[in-house]
């Protein structure tokens, strides 16, 4: 049996509601499955079937989507469409810390962001795809105090001869009252002394 994106959708859903896990407001964001496939001495494939379906919901806070390593609800269905795995961050949402008085406009994230590959040398040109406003959870080996508004921006880095292209991210934090970082800095570079240099007897 296929499952198809509408009735994955919905098993998926009422799984999330059976363990109190589906977000207040949300929107699925991708259903992929999980191909397997056979093949003969002639290379003719064979035996082609979906062992399995995920399904990814975005949480959505007060119309804005929760975007980040640690924002997603994952639900993994076998080709039955029984549950197999749930995969999700549990961070509990308090009160309001500070209110928003202004953001910053989404040039000012690129402007961030030019600077940082600036410093990073090395990089011929930059092809920004996305700049989206949400907000940002960090993974689940990192800890995090806030959930603020942030601007997330996905772009390619193409080096100076053009021929290497490498996905990149910056995040910065969307409002003027901010509260600090979203991301964390990255650790300070330790710089080993030169160990003294014996000579052979």
């Amino acid at each position: 049996m296929e499952l198809s994106d509408e009735d994955a959708i919905k098993l998926a859903r009422a799984h999330l509601r059976r363990y109190k896990l589906l977000p207040k407001n949300s929107r699925v964001q991708k259903v992929s499955r999980l191909h397997v496939a056979a093949a003969g001495p002639d290379r003719i494939i064979e035996d082609h079937r979906v062992i399995d379906v995920a399904v990814c919901f975005q949480p959505i806070i007060r119309g804005v989507p929760v975007d980040g390593p640690g924002s997603k609800v994952m639900v993994y269905l076998d080709h039955e469409g029984k549950l197999t795995c749930l995969d999700h961050i549990s961070r509990r949402i308090g009160r309001v810390y500070r209110k928003v008085i202004q953001l910053h406009p989404p040039e000012h994230a690129l402007q961030g962001a030019s600077r940082m590959w600036e410093k990073r040398g090395l990089v011929g040109e930059v092809e920004i795809g996305e700049v989206r406003f949400c907000y940002y959870e960090l993974g689940r080996n990192a800890e995090q105090r806030y959930l603020q508004p942030a601007y997330f921006v996905l772009a390619t880095l193409i080096g100076p001869d053009k021929r290497i292209r490498t996905g990149d991210i910056y995040v910065t934090p969307a409002a003027v009252n901010n509260v600090g970082w979203v991301t964390p800095p990255p650790p300070r570079r330790i710089v080993q002394k030169p160990r003294p240099r014996t000579e052979r007897q």
